[in-house]
């Protein structure tokens, strides 16, 4: 009977999920569930920010105590308001662990004062890694805080019930970063009712107006959506986030997941809103959107390639432009096609992005029109006979099987040794290529000449998509 007993209380034990308690309640929040409630509703009464008129991917919002950063949170989780959210992943700094790697708390729940959240255990356990360090290490989230503070906020502007995965990073190993990069943009994809929330301060303890300074640098980067830019800043200390990790992190995943615009919905540091201006903590409350060029943008990128094109060879060199629209500014890969007649006039492009979209249009365009080294540089008078077609592509994604490809949607990118070739997910339907058609054409693009299986063996597949614009009659 004693050992039915036993068995019955350890099996009870081991279905019991963990529950995390807060940390920080009572000390960067109100601890008792009605002035909580009251202190939020204040914030987001307050807060006013645009309505996105795209797709949010992601916000990224401070976690300091709630009277110096609570109102700058709220202009970000206003926009969540009403919002069908299933799942919600924060990421955010382990400020106490100071350890390499990344911790995924994998199943259970977290308390705050107005409740219990569950984790989402089925889609935690798919981001862990523990030979790349993303696993379970309970010490990061010992007195943490970065996480916590987002929660009563979540709880408060999201009706239904919904989930939580909650990661925190140390210093991330470069396996385990780009593990959980592809892992979170995998869980994410085609997924509108999950959302990333990404936890960090600005700068930390400088002047008001040095601060400002710092922090206006790492929000220019931001609006570009400039990764490299960015982690160049932060490597420089010209620019300061306690959770530069998660930021980067988030930044590639959105951007994995179509984000194109980055819209700093409200900014401020502790010196304007509950301390003195000596010694200030910048904040920002920013939404990551997937937001759809307009018909007009279209026409102005288009407009902007065929006058980069005119100027150059008319004049040898490349117009100016004053550009302030932020999607036009976010670093993007392009291609710029030419054709006359029907006929390819040439095509030159970016793989990777490295510069503003509109800087990619205006460099493809011009050395597809003057580089392209299967054709004579374009004339003055073919000038008015030439259509135009700019692929905006996604990033890079490995394609693990050659199978999987899908005609029509993909294109292609094949790396081997010395070799690269490229093809836009647009030529196999010109051309009415299958799918080993595809395959073999990519080689050759390559300069490879072997059978299609010696080609692709220890060789490196990528896929990505394109959003593509074309036009033609240009002023």
């Amino acid at each position: 009977m004693h050992r039915v007993a036993a068995l019955l209380l350890a099996l009870l034990a081991a279905c019991q999920q963990p529950v995390k308690e807060p940390s920080v309640a009572g000390h960067f929040y109100p601890a008792q569930p009605e002035a909580l409630r009251e202190m939020l509703r204040g914030f987001l009464q307050a807060a006013h920010p645009p309505a996105p008129k795209g797709h949010l991917v992601a916000l990224i919002s401070p976690h300091a105590g709630y009277i110096y950063s609570g109102g700058v949170a709220a202009w970000g989780y206003k926009l969540l308001e009403d919002k069908d959210i299933q799942t919600v992943l924060l990421l955010g700094p382990a400020h106490r662990w100071g350890k390499r790697g990344i911790s995924i708390w994998p199943k259970g729940v977290f308390r705050t004062p107005l409740g219990e959240l569950k984790v989402d255990s089925r889609l935690a356990k798919t981001l862990l890694s523990p030979e790349k360090g993303v696993d379970f290490y309970p010490q990061a989230f010992r007195g943490e805080h970065s996480l916590e503070v987002q929660l009563p906020l979540l709880q408060t502007v999201l009706q239904g019930e919904f989930k939580i995965v909650p990661i925190l990073l140390g210093t991330p190993t470069r396996e385990g970063f780009q593990h959980l990069r592809e892992a979170l943009t995998r869980a994410l994809q085609d997924r509108d009712d999950a959302l990333l929330i990404i936890s960090t301060d600005l700068s930390h303890y400088h002047p008001y107006d040095k601060a400002v300074e710092i922090d206006q640098r790492f929000l220019q980067a931001l609006r570009r959506l400039d990764t490299a830019g960015l982690q160049h800043l932060l490597s420089q200390r010209r620019a300061e986030a306690c959770g530069a990790w998660a930021v980067l992190l988030g930044l590639e995943v959105s951007r994995a997941l179509g984000a194109n615009k980055a819209e700093v919905l409200k900014y401020a540091n502790s010196g304007d809103t509950a301390g003195g201006r000596d010694r200030v903590v910048g904040y920002a409350s920013v939404a990551l959107l997937r937001e759809p060029l307009s018909a007009q943008e279209e026409r102005q990128l288009l407009t902007l390639a065929y006058q980069s094109i005119r100027g150059y060879i008319l004049n040898g060199t490349i117009p100016p432009a004053k550009i302030r629209n932020p999607k036009f500014l976010a670093t993007q890969a392009t291609f710029v096609t030419i054709t006359k007649g029907g006929r390819l006039r040439g095509c030159i492009g970016d793989v990777l992005p490295s510069r503003a979209l509109y800087q990619s249009v205006q460099q493809n365009a011009v050395a597809a029109a003057t580089r392209d080294p299967r054709f004579p540089p374009l004339s003055k008078e073919e000038l008015q006979h030439i259509e135009l077609e700019i692929s905006i592509l996604s990033p890079l994604k490995p394609l693990r099987q050659p199978r999987d490809v899908q005609v029509g949607r993909d294109g292609l990118y094949l790396v081997k040794g010395r070799h690269r070739g490229l093809l836009l997910p647009q030529v196999p339907l010109q051309l009415g290529w299958s799918k080993e058609e595809f395959l073999q054409q990519l080689c050759l693009k390559a300069g490879i000449t072997e059978p299609l299986n010696q080609c692709l063996q220890n060789a490196q597949l990528y896929r990505f998509q394109t959003y593509t614009i074309k036009g033609q009659h240009f002023p």
